[in-house]
């Protein structure tokens, strides 16, 4: 990964910061029309992953490189685990380029929490707000906020009046203040509102926008607040399920459109000037996702970025004055959409009568029916599946497998009634989904019966290896890959009990009935899994640790049914180094061979 500048007036670049030994540029943000802020990480652990490594900033024509924001990282095992020595302890983001003071940057500094040796980032310290020089790296500290784990939203100018707080069992509140020399208090939203999320700021402060669930339907829109009349005015609305993404004015802050995706995507505007240049993209790119990606400070200049279900990506440089679209660069070049597998949305019904929706990625074009991969999302409440290209699922279908991709219960964007329906029953009804769905599939036609398997990372692999034991004759092959196999090990070890908000997730999500989440798990039922098993973990996992896929194998073993079993030393919760991802995906595909063949 690589920060480049491409000169508007010439297409030529200008400059490039590249990243080596693996380290990677991984976020950036204009400071001003000069000079970029950039966040970098570097290899320096005996994880696969780089890890967060500060703040540098440089100008456009590639001079004036300097580490402003940065700490030492030391040679720990996992994450982000500071050297104790270096003076900063904490994870800065930022929040504003601060438009009238070119020289500064507003940023928000999250203190890092010490766990036996090392220090790590469970947002439960109060963060600070600073000023920062993008060309000195001096800072000043401006404020601390009141609660821990505060997301702060700032305007350009850097009005930060308002922030959202996520309590200990998960609730979200509101917090503002009249003016930078006032307290803060809760906001009083309606209770009504459920889950409110400070998103953006209007320009002038006179607006706070909220991403909420509508009262009336539990679908997550926008509202626009205005504190000081005390008004709430919801901006898009619902029927066409959750608000996904939108697009904002940039240079009033304020949303013009957003983007729903029941299945395909779709549009909804507001009465804006800035809407008609989203409307000309998306006539434009007909039968494509367009957004906005980024946009100069006066507004002339947005990069849209227009994605579908073969293409990954491609961003255009839109000049709102001369209304032309410039192709800038593909987000993966060497990726052809003409040669990648069809995406169709599809719906079933799940044996309590409820709809489901998911996506199938063909493996041929000329029919329908391969060898069939279900694929069931991690998360898993809140994420769900959407209609793009999907890295897996293209694999898997140049592998000859046709692709299924399911909303279960307790997935994002159906609601709050459908999210909510997931809890308590992760290896319950949200798994029955997964397996009707299936069932599904192989009726209208697209698998035959016996050329079935399921693969799933993190909650995926522990949906994969519940759905082989609940229906064992449905499954030829399962793979867990960073699964959970133990619900009750979820309370006791890995990275979410030590969080501030953790141990209150999880008794929302899972309830605190031991002998319930025992019947539920996976290592519990390994006795009824007849599927043959793949195991793959990562050794450094903090979120679902290794003992998760070692109690796994061993039941299996125990049950008779020995798995085979892939671990990679370097790995945290996911393999991310290339060669082992080859190693990996090389893997997946013969143990699919070898069960179900290919077409």
């Amino acid at each position: 990964m690589l920060l480049m500048f491409v000169d508007i007036a010439t297409g030529k670049p200008s400059g490039a910061i590249r990243a080596s030994n693996g380290d990677i540029v991984y976020n950036y943000y204009w400071a001003n029309n000069e000079r970029v802020v950039y966040q970098f990480a570097k290899k320096v652990s005996s994880l696969d992953v780089p890890v967060s490594f500060g703040m540098w900033a440089i100008n456009k024509d590639n001079t004036r490189r300097k580490l402003i924001y940065g700490h030492g990282v030391d040679k720990g095992k996992t994450g982000t685990r500071l050297n104790q020595k270096q003076e900063i302890k904490a994870v800065v983001e930022f929040i504003s380029p601060l438009v009238d003071d070119p020289k500064n940057v507003l940023i928000v500094e999250h203190p890092l929490s010490r766990v036996g040796n090392y220090l790590y980032d469970l947002r439960n310290i109060a963060p600070s707000i600073s000023k920062l020089n993008v060309y000195s790296g001096k800072r000043y500290k401006l404020e601390t906020l009141p609660t821990p784990g505060a997301d702060p939203v700032a305007s350009r100018h850097g009005r930060l009046n308002v922030y959202t707080n996520q309590k200990e069992n998960t609730q979200l509140e509101v917090f503002y203040r009249e003016g930078k020399d006032k307290d803060w208090n809760q906001a009083n939203l309606p209770s009504n509102y459920a889950e409110p999320r400070v998103v953006g700021v209007s320009e002038d402060g006179k607006e706070v926008f909220v991403r909420a669930r509508d009262a009336q339907n539990g679908f997550l829109t926008l509202y626009s607040w205005s504190p000081e009349v005390g008004e709430i005015v919801q901006l898009f609305e619902t029927e066409m399920g959750d608000v996904s993404d939108w697009m904002v004015d940039p240079v009033s802050n304020s949303p013009i459109a957003a983007i729903h995706e029941p299945d395909l995507p779709k549009y909804q505007y507001l009465e804006q000037d800035y809407a008609k240049f989203h409307k000309m993209l998306a006539r434009a790119f007909k039968g494509q996702r367009v957004s906005f990606a980024d946009h100069s400070f006066d507004g002339r200049y947005i990069v849209a970025f227009v994605d579908s279900d073969v293409n990954p990506g491609e961003y255009y440089l839109f000049d709102t004055h001369t209304k032309k679209a410039d192709f800038l660069m593909a987000a993966r070049s060497w990726i052809d959409p003409n040669t990648m597998r069809p995406v169709k949305s599809v719906e079933v019904e799940a044996r309590d009568g409820l709809t489901l929706n998911g996506y199938l990625t063909l493996a041929h074009h000329d029919k329908a029916k391969a060898p069939l991969v279900v694929l069931p999302h991690g998360g898993p409440h809140g994420v769900r599946e959407y209609w793009q290209y999907n890295s897996e699922a293209q694999l898997l279908a140049f592998g000859g497998f046709n692709v299924l991709q399911i909303d279960f219960r307790g997935s994002g964007g159906r609601g709050l009634e459908f999210e909510s329906a997931g809890y308590k029953k992760w290896g319950k009804a949200m798994v029955d989904d997964v397996i009707d769905a299936t069932k599904s599939m192989v009726k209208d036609g697209y698998a035959e019966a016996d050329k079935v398997c399921i693969y799933g990372a993190s909650y995926g692999g522990f949906s994969s290896l519940m759905a082989a034991a609940k229906a064992p004759d449905l499954y030829k092959c399962a793979v867990g890959y960073v699964g959970v196999y133990d619900l009750n090990m979820m309370f006791e070890a890995g990275d979410i009990p030590e969080m501030r908000v953790g141990p209150g997730y999880l008794k929302k999500v899972l309830g605190s009935d031991k002998a319930s989440m025992a019947a539920q798990s996976p290592v519990n039922n390994a006795e009824k899994i007849k599927a043959n098993v793949l195991l793959i973990h990562g050794e450094e996992d903090q979120r679902a640790p290794i003992e998760q896929g070692e109690a796994m194998k061993s039941a299996l073993e125990k049950a008779g049914n020995k798995p085979k079993w892939m671990v990679f030393g370097r790995a945290g919760h996911g393999v991310w180094d290339n060669k082992d991802r080859i190693k990996l995906y090389r893997e997946l595909i013969d143990f699919l061979n070898e069960n179900i063949g290919s077409s």
